[in-house]
């Protein structure tokens, strides 16, 4: 349960999609786990309280529970004119007139209207908060210090019905981890860093005491060398996993085993293709399950047929930025050969109901 007289605020939110838009694969999989913010408040867990919103009606009742905080955050991304944040720093306002209202920024510079903006993981900026300082322009640690250490929350998280998009279910409640250990920064796509195997050993076993029993490991700073000791740890909690990787020419896959089941690859381009391609095969030659991850900027490649000849799995990005026409290409070359085999090879009553939650998602696209 939050404190209702939290002083602090940290708010995440899930953009909503325009009527009739083409928006997220991954409608069925509920939220993305607001892990980052939830190891931020660890920092004082009576004092800040989390709010992860995936829609502006769900926020306006969840603030109902809190009376008079001291400072509001909110953790933008990358894109600094995402107009919901605008839109919700207008009710904030006016529902809590008194508190300062911040937003995260990891490009580093202040954004307007925003009373303050965080560039870094937040602790520093909640610490001086909580002393009574009053947040305002760029509010955090300097810009050339190392990323704070967060916290693990000592509670399980009990609330919130996370799960993963169908394609990258494993087993059981399958979970999609970014960087937490960020804090604020959780879900950059341009900051990417590493913990230590001992920060990442102590979340996934909160992750396990949480109920979770597999993990889908987003791009970080984990490269292919520090595989095996990830999958040290995963095997000491019996818990399936999946690590993900931006593409780039020094990640050599060879084979791990068990409980690694997938490897899957972020954001081919036209320069990185040709890179993507081979490192596919390198997984699948590693006796892995290579998956590829892929957004606007990843269709019309010279070797995008190959590219999804290979990999076994697909996951899709913003397909508000796709043309339909795109999106029912890239779904019908991986599909036409595979729908009737991976029905075949079903293995289990979990693997048919998210093979049936994917086979809808085909058919909404291919159908429309």
């Amino acid at each position: 349960m939050h404190n209702p007289n939290s002083e602090i605020l940290l708010i995440s939110i899930e953009k909503e999609p325009a009527t009739g838009e083409y928006y997220s694969l991954r409608r069925f999989g509920g939220r993305f786990a607001p892990l980052g913010l939830l190891c931020l408040a660890a920092t004082a867990p009576d004092r800040i309280a989390v709010i992860n919103s995936g829609n502006g009606t769900q926020l306006s009742e969840y603030l109902q529970d809190f009376s008079n905080p001291k400072a509001i955050i909110i953790q933008g991304g990358d894109n600094p004119t995402d107009k919901i944040n605008v839109d919700t720093l207008s009710e904030l306002r006016a529902r809590f007139p008194g508190a300062r209202i911040g937003i995260s920024d990891p490009g580093g510079a202040h954004r307007e209207p925003f009373d303050f903006t965080v560039t870094r993981t937040g602790k520093t900026a909640v610490l001086r908060i909580l002393r009574g300082e009053i947040p305002a322009g760029i509010f955090d640690e300097l810009p050339g210090e190392r990323f704070d250490t967060l916290d693990i929350p000592e509670e399980p998280m009990l609330d919130g019905d996370y799960e993963s998009h169908p394609e990258k279910w494993l087993v059981g409640r399958t979970i999609e981890v970014f960087q937490p250990w960020l804090g604020l920064l959780d879900r950059s796509e341009s900051i990417f860093s590493w913990p230590g195997i001992d920060w990442v050993a102590k979340l996934v076993s909160w992750l396990n005491l949480s109920g979770y029993n597999a993990v889908h490991f987003r791009p970080s700073g984990l490269t292919s060398t520090n595989l095996h000791e990830l999958r040290s740890v995963m095997l000491n909690l019996n818990m399936p996993f999946a690590a993900s990787f931006n593409i780039r020419e020094d990640q050599h896959f060879t084979r791990i085993g068990a409980p690694l089941r997938q490897i899957w690859l972020y954001h081919p381009a036209p320069e990185t293709a040709h890179i993507c391609l081979d490192q596919l095969s390198r997984i699948k030659a590693a006796d892995c399950q290579p998956g590829l991850q892929l957004n606007h900027n990843s269709i019309g490649t010279a070797t995008e047929p190959d590219l999804l000849a290979t990999a076994e799995r697909i996951c899709l990005d913003n397909l508000h930025c796709w043309a339909l026409s795109d999106l029912k290409r890239v779904m019908a070359r991986f599909w036409r050969r595979r729908f009737f085999s991976r029905l075949a090879g079903l293995r289990s009553a979990g693997e048919l109901i998210m093979f049936m939650k994917t086979s809808y998602n085909i058919l909404d696209i291919l159908l429309s």
